[in-house]
């Protein structure tokens, strides 16, 4: 009930709280974080005081309709954007916008995987649109170690989908990147701790952020489906390890949020998503 109820809340708050300037960015009301669910495969946060929240935002961006999600820390004003997908100054100034109206400072750049409609705002960030003079030594870029070589192909990618970003193709030098292992367990966005959940299949080192039942999950399970594993560098039986690991250890109450269509919940997704149910 608890998860229903937050689901109507969010797609309620979608329709009456954003504006045109925000091109429809879900403006989700803040939430009061509660004790993190110990979790096998995890190392599980520890319990998070009540003056701390979450705060979050998210809009489909580029050709490919890709959720791009902004979070933020309230007690500490610190920001991150979840995959920086935008291809065009109008998608990313959304976001930016939103975090300097409700007083925030971006401080980090989460990457769940390195496929171009997922990173393709990168360099509109970093160089071309950089009237906030942001850095990648002030705003680090997380990304998987095994997506690298996915990274720098981005701009032969492009060329493959006809895929375009406004200005240039140009990303960050992959030197410039803080890379994450299957060691990593965690990340940190001031007082709040993420557990970095590894999710590899529909790309190598795909992986995704769990916080208080809130799941940035990238492409790996969205309503009805999962991420596609029919891609050079996807590999099924990772998938289906990545998917019966999550499904037997995550609270059934948590929503995920994916890297295309709506937000859902495990327990939605257990009940009707076929590619779940053999795995419970």
């Amino acid at each position: 009930a608890h998860c229903t109820r937050l689901l109507q809340k969010s797609r309620l708050l979608l329709t009456q709280r954003c504006s045109p300037k925000a091109q429809q960015i879900l403006a989700c009301s803040t939430t009061t974080v509660g004790s993190a669910f110990r979790r096998s495969f995890a190392t599980a946060s520890p319990p998070h005081k009540k003056e701390e929240a979450l705060d979050m935002a998210y809009s489909p961006v580029n050709g490919f309709q890709m959720n791009q999600y902004v979070i933020a820390c309230t007690a500490t004003r610190q920001a991150a954007i979840i995959d920086c997908g935008a291809s065009t100054a109008k998608e990313l100034d959304a976001f930016l916008k939103w975090i300097k109206d409700r007083d925030y400072n971006l401080t980090a750049v989460w990457q769940t995987h390195a496929h171009l409609d997922h990173i393709a705002g990168l360099g509109l960030l970093f160089r071309d649109h950089n009237d906030d003079n942001v850095s990648e030594e002030d705003v680090p870029i997380y990304l998987h170690e095994k997506e690298r070589k996915i990274y720098n192909g981005f701009e032969d990618r492009c060329r493959e989908f006809g895929f375009q970003v406004e200005g240039s193709t140009n990303l960050p030098k992959d030197t410039r990147l803080t890379y994450l292992n299957d060691d990593s367990q965690q990340l940190s966005l001031g007082q709040l701790t993420f557990d970095i959940i590894q999710t590899p299949g529909h790309s190598p080192g795909h992986i995704g952020f769990w916080y208080d039942n809130h799941f940035f999950g990238g492409d790996f399970i969205m309503q009805g489906s999962i991420g596609r594993t029919d891609f050079p560098t996807s590999n099924h039986a990772d998938m289906e390890d990545s998917l019966e690991r999550f499904v037997k250890n995550t609270p059934e109450v948590t929503i995920i949020f994916p890297g295309h269509g709506p937000p859902t919940s495990l327990k939605e997704e257990k009940s009707n998503n076929p590619f779940l149910q053999n795995l419970q």
